[in-house]
Formats: C-alpha cells, structure tokens, sequence
C-alpha cells in the first residue's frame, strides 16, 4: 500500500506545494483608507445652526478626517462645524458614515484639517519629576556566608 507523503514531505520536494490556508481562513484586513489614522482622545463638540451643540470624543483623525465617538442624533445633519476644545479649533466637517457608536466625517476644510492633524503629532506637555536617586536606598546587600548563618536573607 503506499503512502501518502506528508505536507512538510510535499513542501522539501516542491516548496510552491506549501499547504494552503482553507478559502474560509482568516485573511488581513486590507486597508480601504486614504489617509492614515493618528488616535487621540480629544474632547469636542458638533455645532450645528440651530441645534444645541453636542459632546463627542475625536478618537482619531487623518489628514482628511476623523472618527467621532457620540450617542448619534437621528437629525444630526450631513454638514456640521466640530469645534476641538484642547486644540483650539473649529473645523467644517461632512458626515461620511454612522455606526452604533459614533460617526466617520471627513473635513471640509482641508487646511484647518491638517492643521488638527499636525496637533495629533505632538506629545503633550507634561512635566517630567527627575529627582535624583540615592543608590543606598536601592542598593541589595552583598550575599555572604555570615549573613546566610543568621538567616538575614530569605
């Protein structure tokens, strides 16, 4: 009776034989995206005329958009003003999709949208404690033969 070879057999003989992942199997997403994304968690607000402003968070934003987290309004309109409070910002925006927990939106003004972009880029001013350190406090005791007698270390 013979034998089938195996998949590494088939592989060492013919490596383009390789075993093949199933129609069903897991593939990368590919990335449908113009422009890449920069996460943030900036607090902002839809201005709209008319309508009260409502809160969101930017959760990220690109050189032509940004993804808005928000309990959606079924009236929010497709054009709106989203003013980003940190950034001092304000910038016209065009409504691109809903989702159960927010909305894509693509900028209406491209330079301001870049500009909300170049902020994403910079790391936030925090002051940074550089206390010296005293090595005697974290300094670990040499190990010797008397200190192991007492019992010191365990």
């Amino acid at each position: 009776m013979p034998m089938h070879p195996t998949a590494s057999e088939r592989h060492a003989i013919n490596p383009a034989s390789s075993v093949r992942p199933s129609p069903g199997a897991f593939r990368a997403p590919v990335e449908r995206r113009q422009f890449g994304r920069r996460t943030t968690l900036w607090h902002a607000w839809i201005v709209t005329p008319g309508q009260r402003r409502i809160a969101c968070k930017v959760r990220n934003v690109s050189e032509g958009g940004a993804l808005l987290e928000l309990p959606v309004p079924e009236w929010l309109p497709a054009k709106f003003s989203l003013a980003v409070d940190e950034q001092g910002i304000v910038v016209a925006c065009e409504l691109r999709h809903r989702g159960r927990h927010g909305v894509g939106v693509t900028f209406a003004d491209i330079g301001a949208g870049l500009q909300l972009y170049a902020l994403s880029h910079q790391s936030p001013a925090r002051p940074v404690h550089t206390a010296p350190i005293d090595d005697t406090v974290f300094k670990r005791p040499s190990l010797t033969p008397e200190l192991i007698r007492k019992g010191l270390l365990r």
